[in-house]
C-alpha cells in the first residue's frame, strides 16, 4: 500500500505493542461491529495520504481517530485484520491513535515524520539480539472438507399409490371366432306297440291235458324311430374389451448418503521472531483484486487479468519503483481458499514485473478476491 519514491523517502515510525482498551462512555453510532478492536501496527504511505492498521476485528465501520481527528475513507478487508483510512495533513509528531466499534475502543500511539531529501544507503548495522517469542499467531484457515461419506442404505418402499381412474371405454373388438357346435336334442319318446297279430282258428277241442307251464314273455316290440337333433344355437356377442388396470406404483427412490465433513487442522505455534535484518529501502506496492479480475484497490499503477481465461488464475503487471526484482505475498480474502504466487518475472531493462496468481479451494481452481504485496529485494 506504499511506494518508495526515486527522490523522496518518507521517515516513518511504527510502534508494535499491545494497545490499550478503552471503554467508551457511550454508543458512537457505528453499531455494525460489536467486537473488540485492537492494533498490533500501524504505518504512513510514503506520500503521507494513507493510513495503514493492522490487527483484529477492524472492519469498514470502525470508526478511526487521530489526534482527536476522525478519519475518512475506512475499509477493512474481509478478515478484520487490515484497515485503510485517509490520512489528514498533520506535522511530524506522535499521534493518539483510537479505533472505535461500537462502544468498545483501543488506542495506538504512531509517530509521523518528516519527508526528506533520500540519503545514501548506510552501512548495515550490527545484527541486533533475538528478540522475544511473539504472541501466538490468529487462528489458521479452516481445515479441507473430509472426504464424502459412503452412499446411505436404500429405504424401504414407498407404499403403493391409489388405483388411477377407470379408462374410456375401448372400440368394438372384431368378431369373435365361431362358437362351439351346440348340445345334441333330447332322444324322442319310444314309438307305441305294434297292433297283437291276427287270432288263428279255433282247434278241436282235445282232451283236457294237464295245465301247461306259463309260457314265456313275449320279446319286446321294436324302438321307435329317434327325433331328430335339435338346431345349433347361434354365436354368441363379442365381450366388451375390459378396463385399462391401474398403473403400477413407482419405485422409491434411495436416501443419498452425507459425509461427515473432516476435523478443522491444528493451528501452528507462531515461531520465535527473527534477528533484525539489514537496513534497507525498498519500496511496496499493495493492492486489493475481486475474483472478476477487476481492480478494487490500489496504492499504486497496476493492471489485472485472468490468466488463459481461466478461474482463479491472475496476473498482475506492475512497475518497480526502482530497477530491483520485488517478490509477491498473496492473501485471499475467502475461507477454505489457497493462495500462491505461480510465477514471478521481472525485466531490469524496463522495470516491469509480472507476477502469476493462483487460487484453489478444494484442489479447483477458485475465483475469490485477494489482497497483494508486492515488495522490492535490498541490493
Amino acid at each position: 500500500m506504499f511506494r518508495l519514491a526515486t527522490k523522496w523517502v518518507v521517515v516513518v515510525g511504527i510502534v508494535v505493542a499491545t494497545s490499550a482498551v478503552v471503554g467508551a462512555a457511550a454508543n458512537n453510532g457505528n453499531g455494525g461491529n460489536p467486537k473488540q478492536p485492537d492494533v498490533v501496527a500501524a504505518t504512513v504511505s510514503v506520500d503521507q495520504s494513507t493510513l495503514f492498521v493492522y490487527g483484529e476485528n477492524l472492519a469498514s465501520s470502525s470508526i478511526v481517530a487521530l489526534g482527536g481527528i476522525t478519519l475518512g475513507g475506512v475499509q477493512a478487508d474481509a478478515s478484520g485484520r487490515q484497515l485503510i483510512a485517509l490520512m489528514p495533513a498533520v506535522p511530524p509528531g506522535s499521534y493518539r491513535l483510537v479505533i472505535t466499534n461500537s462502544n468498545k475502543s483501543c488506542e495506538f500511539y504512531l509517530s509521523v515524520g518528516v519527508v526528506g531529501a533520500a540519503s545514501s544507503a548506510g552501512t548495515a548495522g550490527a545484527t541486533g539480539p533475538t528478540g522475544p517469542t511473539g504472541p501466538a499467531g490468529p487462528a489458521g484457515p479452516s481445515g479441507t472438507n473430509g472426504t464424502n461419506g459412503a452412499d446411505g442404505a436404500v429405504g424401504p418402499a414407498g407404499p403403493v399409490g391409489p388405483a388411477g381412474p377407470t379408462g374410456a371405454t375401448g372400440p368394438a373388438g372384431p368378431t369373435g371366432p365361431q362358437g362351439a357346435p351346440g348340445t345334441n336334442g333330447t332322444n324322442g319318446a319310444n314309438g307305441s306297440d305294434g297292433a297283437p297279430g291276427a287270432v288263428g282258428p279255433t282247434g278241436p277241442a282235445g282232451a283236457t291235458g294237464p295245465t301247461g307251464a306259463a309260457g314265456a314273455t313275449g320279446a319286446t316290440g321294436p324302438q321307435g324311430v329317434p327325433g331328430t337333433n335339435g338346431t345349433n344355437g347361434s354365436d354368441g356377442a363379442p365381450g366388451a374389451i375390459g378396463p385399462t388396470g391401474p398403473a403400477g406404483p413407482t419405485g422409491p427412490q434411495g436416501v443419498p448418503g452425507v459425509g461427515l465433513p473432516g476435523a478443522p487442522g491444528a493451528t501452528g505455534a507462531t515461531g520465535p521472531m527473527g534477528p533484525t535484518g539489514p537496513a534497507g529501502g525498498g519500496g511496496a506496492i499493495v493492492g486489493v483484486v475481486n475474483g472478476n479480475a477487476t481492480q478494487k484497490f490500489a496504492s499504486t499503477a497496476y493492471t489485472v487479468i485472468r490468466l488463459f481465461g481461466q478461474p482463479g488464475s491472475y496476473r498482475i503487471t506492475t512497475t518497480s519503483p526502482t530497477t530491483r526484482s520485488m517478490i509477491g505475498v498473496v492473501t485471499p480474502s475467502g475461507t477454505n481458499i489457497l493462495a500462491r504466487v505461480s510465477r514471478t518475472q521481472f525485466d531490469a531493462g524496463s522495470g516491469i514485473t509480472m507476477v502469476d496468481i493462483e487460487l484453489t479451494s478444494g484442489g479447483t481452481r477458485f475465483d475469490s478476491e485477494f489482497q497483494f504485496m508486492l515488495m522490492e529485494l535490498a541490493q
